[in-house]
């Protein structure tokens, strides 16, 4: 995910400031070790099957390293990313790598 909509908004139809995205995707991924790098202008939380890798839901600007590791007994894994605009600049980018 590498968005930034600057003063803008996803779509037309919804207002510049005080949005909630949200970013899902169910995939069948190898099983093993994941980083993940983020950073958004404000809120931030991401949840894999049913664990939260990071909650910086209430903060200005998180950004950070997070890790993750996949079940091999699971073949479909469920990611989920929540951003939370209050004002300002929209930004929002999350990289996930397999190590």
């Amino acid at each position: 995910i590498d968005f930034s909509w600057g003063a803008g908004s996803p779509h037309p139809s919804i207002q510049a400031d005080s949005f909630v995205a949200r970013f899902t995707k169910e995939a069948s991924i190898p099983s093993g070790q994941y980083k993940v790098e983020f950073s958004s202008d404000n809120g931030l939380r991401m949840q894999v099957d049913e664990t939260v890798i990071f909650d910086r839901w209430n903060e200005a600007a998180p950004s950070g390293v997070a890790y993750f590791t996949t079940d091999p007994a699971v073949p479909v894994t469920s990611i989920m990313i929540d951003y939370n605009e209050s004002d300002g600049p929209a930004r929002v980018s999350v990289t996930i790598t397999k190590l």
